[in-house]
């Protein structure tokens, strides 16, 4: 158990408050605590709202975490991460990286999650001629 001062207390209360408030969801960008969609990822938010409303998903969410798959020396930026685009609820946790094209190591980075991660089910996702492309990694 850590034990602080009542100062102590109100500073790292302070330092550490929610980035929003009774589970009400950040705006797009608040302060860098979530980027920006790009066009392509706000249409496939737009696709996985209509899976939603279809019941077809129970929900998703927007570079909702990241994993860390290679750490670094501590305290260093060193650490080789990945942040997946979508967290896609169904029956399973699905992860979906959605691209307009592929660079080798976005493609890297997705297969040593997938290896690393297995209780997670992982897509490259690609629009072709207006429509999603899905292969599983």
């Amino acid at each position: 158990m850590l034990n602080y001062t009542e100062q102590e207390y109100i500073e790292l209360t302070q330092r550490t408050k929610a980035p929003h408030i009774n589970n009400q969801a950040p705006p797009a960008c608040d302060a860098g605590f979530l980027s920006p969609m790009n066009k392509l990822e706000t249409a496939y938010s737009q696709y996985l709202d209509a899976l939603k409303f279809g019941k077809d998903i129970v929900d998703y969410r927007f570079e909702p975490f990241k994993l860390i798959l290679v750490h670094g020396v501590p305290h260093q930026r060193n650490e080789t991460s990945y942040k997946p685009d979508f967290l896609v609820i169904k029956d399973v946790f699905e992860i979906h990286e959605v691209k307009g094209f592929w660079r080798d190591d976005a493609r890297i980075k997705l297969k040593m999650a997938a290896q690393m991660f297995p209780w997670f089910k992982f897509f490259a996702v690609t629009r072709k001629k207006g429509l999603w492309e899905w292969e599983r990694i």
